[in-house]
Parts: structure tokens; sequence; C-alpha cells
């Protein structure tokens, strides 16, 4: 029974994707052939307790993006790769406002009859290393463009919903949450209270009178 109350698998190749527009210059979902896509991960920070270790969420990470593309006799995706790098610095040094190179890039997962179930956004893309071109007299294969993006954050959209990493309850980020819930925040505030009766006894040693000796 539990078999049957799955729904159908997702495939692999029921995809398609959406590449920004850079400088004016786009780039046709065809010409993409294979994406990696990469996963938001946390940093599990340890905290002594209780004799051992407990572990809670630091920083948000993720990893950048490979992509393949088809290469046509008109270097097309090679033109623009390079544009978009050229986006990103200039000829005299001098880099550009990251609103000119920092892109968006979907991904769409398809189901069976075409439709879109699920987006995957990338947000914040630019092209940090396209890969090397080989050309060889020995064989007959084509040319595979390939490039690693720079990503800063991923959203995924399933149903009308939309998932990133959010900050913890009541506005506070994962961090604050995990200093409360390890305790780190009334560990500090026992502290604070040592400091201040030690402050307080120094301040009442200095303000009773010196009494002559007889």
């Amino acid at each position: 029974l539990a078999m049957k109350a799955r729904k159908d698998p997702l495939w692999q190749f029921l995809w398609k994707t959406q590449m920004p527009s850079v400088r004016g210059i786009g780039l046709s979902d065809s010409y993409v052939e294979e994406v990696q896509l990469p996963m938001t991960s946390l940093e599990a920070l340890p905290v002594f307790r209780n004799a051992g270790k407990e572990y809670y969420p630091g920083f948000s990470d993720i990893g950048a993006v490979s992509i393949n593309f088809y290469e046509d006799q008109a270097l097309t995706v090679t033109g623009y790769l390079n544009n978009w790098m050229h986006a990103i610095y200039n000829k005299d040094g001098t880099y550009n406002y990251p609103a000119e190179y920092k892109k968006d890039i979907k991904v769409m997962a398809l189901d069976n009859r075409q439709n879109v179930v699920g987006t995957f956004v990338l947000v914040g893309c630019w092209p940090t290393r396209p890969g090397n071109i080989s050309f060889t007299s020995f064989n007959s294969e084509r040319v595979v463009a390939t490039c690693e993006f720079s990503v800063d954050s991923l959203i995924i959209e399933t149903s009308g919903s939309s998932t990133g990493l959010a900050s913890g309850s009541n506005g506070r980020s994962p961090l604050d949450e995990m200093k409360i819930n390890a305790g780190i925040i009334p560990m500090f505030s026992d502290l604070q209270n040592g400091l201040n009766s030690v402050g307080d006894s120094i301040r009442d040693f200095f303000s009773e009178p010196i009494q002559p000796d007889p």
C-alpha cells in the first residue's frame, strides 16, 4: 500500500533552465545540457555541555553550481560567458557594481506532462571558472563548454511555496538561536552578574573611611 501511495518519480531528463540576460545578451535554454545543483549546508558548531559536545547551527553556505553547455560553430556559449565575465571587471582593472553581474539562474523540474513542479532559484550567480576548450586532431568529438558559477543562496519553490534558509523564531538568526539553546546567553548573564558583584565589593571597600592606627 505504501508503494502505491507514492507519486511518479522525478526524472533527471525532465527539466529546463532560464539563464539570465547580461548586458542585453541572453542564452537559450536549449544550450544547457547538464546542471549540477548545489544544496545549502549548515556549519555545525560544537558547544560543551554535560561533559560532552552538542552541535548547533552556525553559518550557512552553498557551493558553486557547475553547468555544461552545448557549443555551436558560432561560439554562442563562449561569447555569452565572455560577455558575462567582462561585466564583472574592466580592462583598467576596476570592478563593476554587483547589480551588473550577479544574476539569478533558474532550474525548473518537470513532470511527465511537461508541467513545472518545482523551481530551484540560484540567487546572485556569476561565472568564476569557465572550463578549458580542448581541440585535438585525433578524434571527432564535439566541444562541450563548461563553467562554474558562484552562488549566494538557493530558493526552492514547490507547489506554490518557496523555502530558503530562514531566520529563527521571533526574527532571531540561527546563530542567535544556537546561543540561546546552548545556554550561552544565560552563561554570559551569570558572568555579568558575577562581575557586578565583584565591582560592588571593590566599590564598598574604597568607600569605607580609613581608620587611623591606635
